[in-house]
């Protein structure tokens, strides 16, 4: 029997969470919904950046 505590309802709620601004992250760097052509790489790259940390923090909880 398992039991689901107020922690594991939250980390869960944590990882939605995650997933859903890495999903938006990716919609806006490879749909080119905000022009991304007009910006330099670098700002791409920092985008790219805070994909992989959302990763990371997700990998975490």
């Amino acid at each position: 029997m398992s039991v689901t505590t107020t922690a594991d309802r939250k980390i869960d709620e944590a990882k939605d969470s995650i997933e859903n601004a890495r999903k938006a992250l990716l919609e806006v760097v490879e749909g080119d919904i905000w022009g991304a052509g007009d910006y330099n790489e670098t700002y791409t790259d920092l985008l790219y950046d805070s994909i992989k940390k959302l990763d990371k923090m997700k990998r975490k909880l």
